[in-house]
Parts: structure tokens; C-alpha cells; sequence
């Protein structure tokens, strides 16, 4: 989340003069009130107020996680914690840890964040706080008849099938060009610019380990490595990297002015990007909080790209994904050459090895074709690609659960929507028909009083 200073602030004013106690609370732009904490442990409670438009005594004393979603299961409330992001125009925002073990939290309103704690002085010189710091995670708060549900699969590919073209740079001389080598298997390098730009070195080691026989790349300006004439359509890019600049791998090169990259970036963030008559888009970007070593790059027929960042070993750093219409079957890069991408300054070199390219798994379906999915409240079911058998399938958000029409007959209504993309980085990319069937079982909480009949 990005970083929140004194200016960003909302302070009540009286003559001129920030506002203290007992001056409670602050009429907001939208009209909702910025309510002041009341104590020193009391700022969970006030932003509750604040953004949910809640009188201030309405709200207890939240002192820890575990209070606030109590109190929101009897108030009517779902609680959902973020982490990734701001989720919404209007959230709770928890601070780090401090040095007391003890975390701050404000209110953001539209967007406008208020502190609770802003109307506070302290000591004899009446001292403020110290603004805002970085923000470690979100919380908001629904209200429970607008739950919601979405049936999801994860977009993470199998083991992939087959390897088409592979080169580890070995065999070779220190200093001998690329340009023009056969690799293992795939075909022959063709690089741009001088022969000399990308060039095979001995055993080197640095922050990220220890590289092998190996490429290097320590030229200024945008230089590209490709392999071999075949163009690749749904294909799975990887390399081994290292190095002080922008590098990573190309998942379809029709030429310079019109390929797919993807790339990680000096200070450790992870880019897609399509480059399209001679003019880039960046799809995506991820930043990440630690050194990568390896790069995975997936490309579908769909239009999905996907791109994982690795340490040496371990888990996955990061992964972002993205569409692009020119990336569908149809598209000006429906398919593409594989190869390799540097942004170098000419002052440090950039490493390579272990470069693959393979075939990739299909990406898991929510929805198969001409079968079914139920999203219930005890669960989501999920009809095989095949069709006769149901598995429960991984999901996000609550479940749906219809609230009472009661006495006032108040209309219920469902909205129901199918996407291509994942809801939380691709976005839908056409229009499928589908059909919605809608099953409830009524559900009471008092007895009736028995007078009609027997």
C-alpha cells in the first residue's frame, strides 16, 4: 500500500488550531463523521465508526483480531482481511507493529485517509503523533446480506509435457559470441546488435549464487537473443538470471516492434508486457521483496500470460498474470519465437543459463463446457469436463446465502456473471452464454404462533 503522510491527513480545525479532546469528531467531504479516538488503545474502534457511519458508542472496544470478528458476526457483518492491496475506496487500514507490540489503525474514506489518532495531542507541548506510516494490511467490513461468492480455479499450470527447445550454454569458450550457435536443441541463436553483445563466460558467482559455464550480457540499451524459426503458440519460457538490470524472456517475437516479454526489473519487480507496432504495454507488475533467480513464462491461445519469479529454490516469489486481445488465436501474436530480452547500461553484467522452452499444461476451468457448477451455501460443486461427476471446487468470498423478504416483502435479487479471467488480475475477455438455475430452501428463526388449523 502506498505510503501515507502528515498531509494526507484529515484534521479537524477550531480557529485555526488542529482539534483535541473533547473535540470527538470531524464532519468527512462525503458527510459521514471522522470519529477521534477516545483513548490510546480505542483507534480500532473509531475507525469502525468512521467507515461503517456508525455512532461512535455503538461500537465496542476492539482491542485485538479476534474482538473485531466477534463483534461483527452479532452486528451483521463479514469480515474480510487484504493484504495484497488496497481492496476498495473505503477501508480499515492496519499499521506495522510497533515497538510496544501494539498497532495503529486508521479509517479510508473515498479514498481519503482519516486518522483517529490525529486529534490528539501529547505532553506539556502538546506534541502530535507521528503521521502515518506504511500500511501492512486492510480490513473491510460488509454487511452480511450482501455476501457474495465466486467460483474460481486457481490459474496454476501442471508439470508441462514436453521439452522443444533447451540451451545451457555450455560446451562453449569464454568470449565466444551467441549469435549464430546451434543450441542442444531448438535451432541457432540470432541476437541484435553487435555479435559481442551476449557472449558465453566461465564460473561466476554473486549475491544471487553461483552461475556455471554461462551467458552474459553487459552492453547498453535493448538487446534481444532469439531461438531457432519455429513460433510457439501455447508455450512455457524459462531461464536461470542473474544480474544488476531489467532482463528476462521473450514468449512470442514476430520482431522488435511486436513480441511478448516478460521481465523483472532492477529493484525486484515483475513486468508483462506486449510491444505492438513498436509501441509497449505493460500488462501487469508485481513488486517483489526478494532476489530472483529463476523466471517462468507461460503464454495460452486463451490471450493468458502468466509469469512466476523463484528464488534458487524453494516457493514461488510472485506471480502476476495478464491478457492481451493480440495474444488470442487471431491475433498479430497468436504465436511467437522464444528467446531472451536485456536492458543493460554497460557497466554490470547480466547472467544466463538453464534456458527451456516447453509445452505447458492447460489452465484449469471453473466452468467446462456444456456442464454444470452449483454455488451453494455449503459449498462449490463442480460438474468433471466429462460430465457425470461433481468435485468441490476452490473458491473466494463468502457464500451466497438469500436473506428473509419479511413483513415489508422485500424483493431479492441475484446477479450471476461468467469470466475468463481471474477476477484479481485478468479481465474478462468475451461474452459466453450460460444458464442460471436458482434453488432455496426456507429457513426460519421463531416458531409459528399455530392459531390457523390444526
Amino acid at each position: 500500500m502506498a505510503s501515507l503522510t502528515d498531509t494526507d491527513v484529515i484534521r479537524a480545525v477550531i480557529d485555526g488550531v488542529p482539534a483535541e479532546l473533547p473535540r470527538l469528531s470531524v464532519p468527512l467531504a462525503d458527510g459521514r463523521r471522522g470519529w477521534y479516538q477516545r483513548n490510546r488503545l480505542d483507534c480500532m474502534r473509531a475507525a469502525v465508526a468512521t467507515v461503517l457511519s456508525l455512532p461512535y458508542d455503538d461500537v465496542p472496544e476492539l482491542l485485538d483480531p479476534s474482538s473485531v470478528d466477534r463483534w461483527a458476526v452479532d452486528a451483521g457483518y463479514v469480515v474480510q482481511r487484504h493484504y495484497g492491496g488496497p481492496p476498495a475506496a473505503s477501508y480499515i487500514g492496519v499499521g506495522p507493529m510497533g515497538d510496544e507490540g501494539l498497532r495503529h489503525v486508521v479509517a479510508v474514506v473515498d479514498g481519503v485517509l482519516f486518522d483517529p489518532g490525529s486529534g490528539w495531542r501529547f505532553g506539556p507541548d502538546r506534541v502530535p503523533p507521528d503521521p502515518v506510516g506504511e500500511l501492512e494490511h486492510a480490513i473491510t467490513l460488509e454487511p452480511e446480506h450482501e455476501r457474495y461468492g465466486v467460483l474460481r480455479a486457481p490459474q496454476v499450470p501442471g508439470t508441462p509435457t514436453a521439452v522443444t527447445a533447451r540451451d545451457d550454454f555450455t560446451g562453449t569458450t569464454a568470449g565466444n559470441a551467441l549469435n549464430g550457435r546451434t543450441a542442444p536443441l531448438g535451432g541457432t541463436w540470432a541476437t541484435s546488435g553487435a555479435a559481442t553483445d551476449f557472449v558465453f563466460a566461465d564460473a561466476v558467482s554473486d549475491a544471487n549464487g553461483t552461475y556455471d559455464e554461462h551467458l552474459t550480457r553487459s552492453a547498453s540499451g535493448t538487446r534481444y537473443a532469439i531461438l531457432g524459426s519455429t513460433d510457439y503458440t501455447d508455450v512455457e519460457v524459462r531461464v536461470r538470471h542473474g544480474g544488476n538490470h531489467e532482463a528476462g524472456v521473450i514468449g512470442r517475437w514476430t520482431d522488435a516492434s511486436n513480441h511478448l516479454a516478460g521481465r523483472v526489473q532492477t529493484g525486484g519487480t515483475l513486468v508483462i508486457a506486449v510491444v505492438l507496432a513498436g509501441s509497449e504495454t505493460v500488462l501487469a507488475t508485481k513488486q517483489l521483496t526478494a532476489n530472483t533467480r529463476r523466471l517462468v513464462l507461460r503464454a495460452y491461445a486463451t490471450g493468458n500470460v502468466i509469469l512466476t519469479a523463484y528464488p534458487e529454490a524453494g516457493v514461488a516469489l510472485g506471480t502476476i498474470a495478464a491478457t492481451h486481445a493480440a495474444l488470442k488465436t487471431g491475433g498479430v501474436l497468436e504465436d511467437g519465437k522464444p528467446g531472451l530480452v536485456d536492458i543493460g547500461d554497460g557497466l554490470f553484467a547480466d547472467r544466463f543459463d538453464q534456458f527451456e522452452v516447453l509445452v505447458p499444461t492447460p489452465l484449469d476451468a471453473t466452468l467446462y463446457p456444456n456442464q454444470a457448477a452449483e454455488l451453494r451455501t455449503d459449498g462449490i460443486y463442480r460438474e468433471g469436463s466429462a460430465g457425470g461427476t461433481y468435485a468441490p471446487a476452490p473458491h473466494v468470498g463468502a457464500l451466497p446465502r438469500l436473506p428473509a423478504s419479511g413483513l415489508e416483502d422485500r424483493p431479492v435479487e441475484l446477479y450471476v456473471s461468467t469470466s475468463r479471467g481471474d477476477f484479481d488480475q485478468i479481465p474478462d475477455t468475451g461474452l459466453d452464454d450460460f444458464t442460471v438455475q436458482v434453488f432455496y430452501r426456507p429457513c426460519v428463526l421463531f416458531v409459528p404462533d399455530g392459531t390457523a388449523g390444526s
